[in-house]
């Protein structure tokens, strides 16, 4: 399976196995206008299975939101060619 790279967006990582459609929904992600991909049940190594979204655009996050469905989330930053990683 191929999921192209993202130059200007979000990637929401290290969800608990079976999360990204709850987080999906309590973040409205269903009402944007650009490419949101979930990734479901991928293999970790630290987690053994996790969830991934990838959202193809920069947009403001409620981290409290995301602490809430799962605290071990990170968030990666993408902007062409540079990024930054936070955790709720």
């Amino acid at each position: 399976m191929i999921i192209d790279s993202i130059q200007n967006g979000i990637v929401i990582d290290h969800i608990s196995a079976g999360k990204a459609m709850e987080l999906y929904r309590i973040l409205g992600l269903d009402k944007l206008d650009c490419t949101v991909a979930i990734l479901k049940n991928v293999t970790s190594g630290k987690l053994g299975r996790k969830d991934i979204i990838k959202i193809d655009r920069e947009m403001e996050l409620d981290w409290d939101l995301i602490g809430y469905v799962d605290p071990s989330i990170t968030v990666n930053s993408i902007e062409t060619a540079s990024w930054w990683k936070s955790a709720p």
